[in-house]
Formats: structure tokens, sequence, C-alpha cells
């Protein structure tokens, strides 16, 4: 192999100015965006979102087939010829900032990090399906690759998925796969034909009705018919580290003395968690991964959302089914030095919380 690199070239990497001439599209899908829900937020207004910029996107979403690519972690391609970094990496996530050089400062180097990185990549002959996250969290996952699980239905059964993020089996094998497809990397990675889907879901705010069918067969494969309705649940993150709620502690006291669960979602299996979220009639939590369940609701349940007004996500407004069946109360971040603003914990007023969850759910 001629043209054959050792390795991921050195930064700052050069974007080509289109993608590869023998790209294919072998498969296609139709289906529609979904409009943003109008969301209630009590005693504050939308703070606006950190990713939200929604784009015209065609509602046709395309399967296409590349040739002879470096793949590096967080769904980075880039041309094995040449190693410019393709088109198609900044169509997949909101990486403009930190791969494109001088995007944030002009004077400022490339900020990505393709650690860990081989001396060479490693190779993979067979055809790959690419089903990358931004990040290895569980919403960044139940978001970014679940929803374009479906695809594979066009493709060989000897098609495998490759991935560097969390293992996510049973969401795969609802969707028509099989755990022993999967071909985790910790790249770089030299694919010779690599199938590459369009997102239906795109956490800077668009969401598919292809990502709404992929939920709700999820959804219906590990339905539990012993779960009732009436439940009130409260996902809770005391156990994590990051963005921590200080006076979670009062929060979660005023839940439960209104009859709410409280819920530690990572300690339950994923089957566990998406009957909770389906079977529920009202669902309150701090905004994070957790929340991103909320794809698995059903279309009546009430939702209160506590967020803080350094690190609002406003793709749940997409996840929404209906105006107004999410409510928010936002809170303020507590700066700590040496850290980002998204980054901070933050504190919310008990007083606003009580008074919107009598208003949001009727209690």
């Amino acid at each position: 192999m001629e043209n054959w690199v050792p390795g991921l070239p050195p930064l700052p990497w050069q974007v080509a100015p289109e993608d590869p001439p023998d790209t294919e599209i072998v498969a296609e899908f139709e289906g529609e965006w979904e409009p943003k829900r109008e969301c209630v937020f009590y005693g504050s207004p939308d703070p606006g979102g950190i990713y939200e910029r929604p784009t015209p996107r065609n509602s046709t979403l395309r399967l296409r087939r590349f040739h002879d690519v470096l793949l590096a972690p967080h769904h980075v391609l880039l041309s094995y010829r040449d190693g410019r970094v393709l088109p198609v990496t900044f169509a997949l996530d909101h990486s403009e900032g930190w791969l494109t050089p001088g995007a944030r400062d002009p004077a400022a180097p490339q900020q990505y990090n393709p650690w860990p990185c081989r001396a060479e990549p490693a190779r993979i002959d067979e055809p790959v399906f690419l089903a990358e996250p931004n990040w290895n969290e569980y919403g960044h996952v139940l978001l970014e690759v679940v929803p374009k699980l479906p695809m594979l239905e066009k493709l060989p059964a000897h098609v495998k998925v490759v991935t560097s993020g969390w293992s996510f089996p049973p969401m795969l094998e609802a969707l028509g796969g099989s755990e022993n497809r999967l071909a985790s990397f910790h790249g770089p990675l030299f694919c010779r034909t690599l199938y590459v889907p369009d997102p239906p879901v795109d956490i800077r705010g668009n969401f598919h009705t292809m990502a709404r069918d992929a939920y709700a067969k999820v959804a219906k494969s590990v339905a539990d018919a012993a779960q009732g309705r009436a439940k009130r649940i409260f996902l809770s993150r005391s156990r994590i580290a990051t963005r921590r709620l200080e006076n979670e502690a009062q929060v979660e006291k005023l839940f439960r003395d209104l009859g709410f669960e409280i819920v530690s979602p990572e300690l339950l299996a994923v089957a566990d968690q998406i009957n909770l979220v389906a079977s529920a009639a009202m669902i309150a939590g701090c905004a994070g991964s957790a929340m991103h369940s909320l794809v698995f609701a059903q279309s009546d349940t009430r939702v209160l959302i506590l967020s803080q007004d350094k690190w609002h996500s406003s793709i749940d407004a997409y996840v929404a089914k209906a105006d107004r069946q999410y409510g928010y109360v936002i809170g303020r971040g507590i700066p700590q030095p040496g850290r980002q603003p998204r980054e901070w914990s933050w504190s919310v007023d008990i007083d606003l919380v009580e008074h919107a969850i009598h208003e949001h759910f009727g209690l």
C-alpha cells in the first residue's frame, strides 16, 4: 500500500475542501425533522442552549460508503491518501471549534487530542458501520448512536459496528443487531470500507422522526407489562461528581415528601432505566445524561428539569413530544477557580422548585 501513513499526521490538520469523489450513497431514509417544543420556565427565562445552533437540513437521511479512511475517536475522519480532515466530520458533531485551525483564536493551535495514538494505525479490512458518540457518556450514546442503528438493516450481516464509546448491546439487539457485531477501537483505525450514517439526532438542535421510531422500538422490546403508570420519580445526580447540585439533598427531600421515588439511574440496568422512564407519569431531575432517557417517556408524561444558567442543554426541547410538556427551574452556577463555567457546581432556589412542582404537576 504505497500511500500508507505511519500514524495520524501532525497537528494542525488541514481540512479537505470536499469529501472524496468515490463516496457512495448506499441507502436513504425518509422522514421529517421535528419542531422544537415550547417549554415552561419557572422564575427565570430560557438561558439559551450551550450547543444550540440548528441549521436547515435535508429531511432525507443518507447512509454513505467511504473508502480508505483513517478514523480517530469522536468520529474524526481523515483521508488515508493525504491525511486531511474530511468535511463529513463536521456534519457528524460540533467539533468545528477544536478541529479547524484558529476557529476559536487565530493564534491557537487545534485542540483535538488524538490520544491514545499508536505509532501506526490499527487496521480493519472488513467493512464497518460508524456508531460513534461525541463523548463516551450514556446520554451521548443514547442521542448520537442509538438512533443510527436501524440503518444497519440496509447492510449485510457481516458488517461490523465500530465505536470507541460505551457499549450498547440491549439497544443494538432491540434494533436488529447483535453484540458479536461490535468492534471497539481506541484509534487511530484504518478502514478500507466505512459506512457513515447521517445523524437522526444532532445535539445542536435537530431531532428526526427516524430517531423517534428507533426509541419507540427499543422501549417496546424491553417493555415490562407489570410496570404501572402512576409512578412519580426523581432522577438523582447525587452520586455524580461533575456539575454537582450543592443543595440536592434538600431538593430530594422536597420531592420525596410529595411522593416521588428518588432513583440513581446509574445503579440500574439499561432495560430497567428504560422501563422506569417509560412507565412514569411524572419525572423530575437534574439536567444531564439521565434526563436524556426522556426519549422513552410517554407523550403525556409531565417533566420538570432542574438546570443551571451556565450549562443548559436545549436538546431536551426537541426530545419533548408536546408543547409545555417540560418545565424548567434554572439555578445559578457557583464560580470555581480553574474550571470552566459549564463545569461549575450550582444551587437552586428551594422555594422556586416547590412552586414549580405545584404548578407543573398540579400537586
